[in-house]
């Protein structure tokens, strides 16, 4: 991302000012499901095209399935990019999705972090990213089941990802 640069005096026209700093939210289009699969696959919609610069971005994943099965999430990029990642979620083979017992972890985004899931409803996952692009490309979610299970994992259409360029 190139900011433009002003001088003493000039007044920034919007033209220039359009885009700067400018947040992209994403929603998921629609609930996506995987079953009796641990094999990390790129989500359908959760995934951005990021230029040159640095970036903060928040991600909330709805999910549910079964206790055994649980769900698996890392981050796969092209272009070249310094990811810093800190996740916040349920811990695996939780009994209990909404446990005060978290999963809380700074971590690679490439490794796969598994949070817990209880079979009985909703759980929600909260990951943070400082993304740092030195070559342009797209960052995308992967996700499966932590453990393979007849009972589909499921991320709702209420999963979202707010991206805020900062520098």
């Amino acid at each position: 991302m190139t900011l433009p640069v002003f001088t003493a005096g000039q007044k920034p026209t919007a033209e220039a000012l359009n885009g700067i700093y400018a947040p992209t939210y994403l929603t998921k289009a629609a609930s996506e499901s995987v079953t009796s699969s641990t094999a990390l696959q790129d989500d359908n919609d959760l995934r951005v095209a990021l230029e040159v610069g640095t970036y903060c971005i928040w991600i909330w994943l709805h999910a549910s399935g079964a206790a055994a099965g649980d769900l698996k999430v890392a981050w796969n990029n092209t272009g070249t990019m310094t990811i810093y990642r800190g996740a916040l979620g349920p811990q695996s083979a939780t009994s209990d999705r909404t446990a005060t017992t978290m999963n809380v972890q700074a971590i690679s985004s490439t490794t796969a972090v598994t949070y817990g899931l209880d079979g009985s409803g909703t759980g929600v996952v909260r990951e943070d990213l400082t993304v740092d692009v030195t070559v342009a490309g797209t960052l995308k979610l992967q996700w499966a089941q932590g453990t393979s299970s007849g009972t589909a994992t499921t991320l709702s259409s209420a999963s979202r990802m707010l991206v805020l360029p900062v520098a």
